[in-house]
């Protein structure tokens, strides 16, 4: 017989079934109000931003506006003389200082053009065509992109692209300034080097390889790869001179192929426990690598009547105390660029009797304009004597006759 007041253990195991249950009900409601509540908030906040950098951009177009005005605007019928880069660059100050994000100062910067999108993955390299209308470029979902940059202002820059096999290390130009020499990462790790060449077929162009080679670098990785079309006859008086491309392991040797058909013409040696970067004379003459050593060795490729003659050792840059990381050529390749990790820029003069041992003379010695510890990883020599010097997100503009730093533009 059960005593008045007493319950049993079913009635009890429901009801503490049944305060659970409301519980966990009463968790899921609140858990519920506050998605709902951080909802309302984040989308008022992004309605916040997406105003403001409405009224940003509202405020950096008359500024923009006005820096074209200032520069002439597009070339008028007579021909307006074209803005050096010195005043490009004072007339952008104007509009970074009214740009609220990073994106909006590379578009009001006056050096800006365009932006090349469409690839899906990181960008391994890029090329110039000789008369630079095309620009190739080599990505890591393996295809190479050839751009028609002929309009490079236009917002519908129209490109073909080919696909590789594999992911495209380094790309260049052929000897007829439309084919393509592609660096491609073969299995495992090693290096094969395709010349693609375009053919018509009715209305589309393709690319189809007319030869390529396997293992170009033995089992070594690539670090950097250059390629010169050819022919270079006029600049090196030798009619039967063409076309190389020229490779560099991180830690091993390099080694120079001709472009005709990928023949192998050369191994050069840098003797180095690493290499930093590769530097070829836009004639295809000289080469020289930046490495582990404080000495950067140049080379020559030498082409006789009966053509490719050899690549001897013909020079040596010798002055810094510490690895060299970036090095390049002018565009005549009369002189060259180092810069290394002893806090110096060096600008040499190759136009020396290097055949009588005379050697290289230092024109200018300068001071590496970035914190201590920095250097430049990646230099180029610009036509009118400016070098573009690049390290991290920055690209240093300095004036090759006087060491003048021009401005450091961010680029990311």
């Amino acid at each position: 017989m059960v005593e008045a007041g007493a319950t049993s253990p079913a009635t009890q195991a429901v009801l503490a079934l049944f305060g659970i249950s409301a519980a966990a009900l009463a968790l899921y409601m609140a858990t519920l109000l506050y998605r709902v509540v951080s909802s309302i908030t984040k989308s008022a906040s992004v309605a916040r931003e997406v105003k403001g950098k409405g009224s940003a951009k509202s405020a950096a177009a008359p500024a923009a506006a006005a820096a074209a005005s200032q520069q002439g605007g597009p070339k008028q019928g007579g021909g307006a003389r074209k803005a050096d880069l010195k005043t490009l660059i004072k007339q952008s100050k104007a509009a970074e200082k009214i740009a609220a994000t990073k994106e909006d100062m590379a578009a009001h910067h006056a050096l800006f053009i365009n932006t090349l999108k469409g690839h899906p993955d990181v960008i391994n390299a890029a090329a110039w065509s000789p008369n630079g209308r095309l620009l190739a470029t080599a990505c890591d979902d393996m295809q190479l992109r050839l751009f028609d940059v002929a309009e490079l202002g236009s917002q519908n820059i129209k490109f073909k692209w080919v696909q590789a096999p594999q992911a495209a290390l380094g790309v260049g130009f052929g000897n007829d300034g439309s084919s393509l020499v592609a660096a491609l990462r073969g299995i495992p790790d090693v290096v094969h080097l395709v010349h693609y060449v375009p053919h018509k077929q009715g209305g589309a162009v393709t690319f189809e390889p007319a030869w390529q080679k396997q293992a170009v670098l033995g089992h070594e990785q690539l670090l950097e790869m250059a390629v010169v079309p050819g022919p270079q006859s006029e600049a090196l008086g030798v009619p039967q001179a063409g076309g190389i491309a020229v490779l560099l392991s991180p830690k091993k040797e390099g080694r120079v192929f001709g472009l005709a058909a990928g023949g192998s013409l050369a191994e050069f040696k840098p003797n180095s426990f690493h290499n930093h970067a590769l530097a070829v004379s836009a004639n295809g003459r000289f080469i020289c690598v930046a490495s582990f050593t404080a000495d950067v060795m140049v080379w020559e490729v030498q082409w006789g009547r009966d053509g490719y003659k050899g690549t001897p050792k013909v020079m040596d840059l010798k002055g810094h105390k510490s690895q060299v990381m970036s090095a390049a050529f002018a565009p005549d390749g009369s002189k060259a660029v180092t810069a290394s990790k002893d806090g110096t820029m060096r600008i040499w003069n190759l136009a020396v009797r290097y055949q009588l041992q005379e050697d290289p003379k230092v024109l200018l010695n300068l001071p590496l304009p970035l914190p201590s510890g920095q250097c430049f990883d990646r230099m180029a020599w610009g036509p009118d004597g400016t070098i573009a010097a690049a390290v991290g997100g920055f690209i240093h503009f300095i004036d090759s006759r006087s060491g003048k730093v021009l401005e450091a533009l961010a680029t990311s």
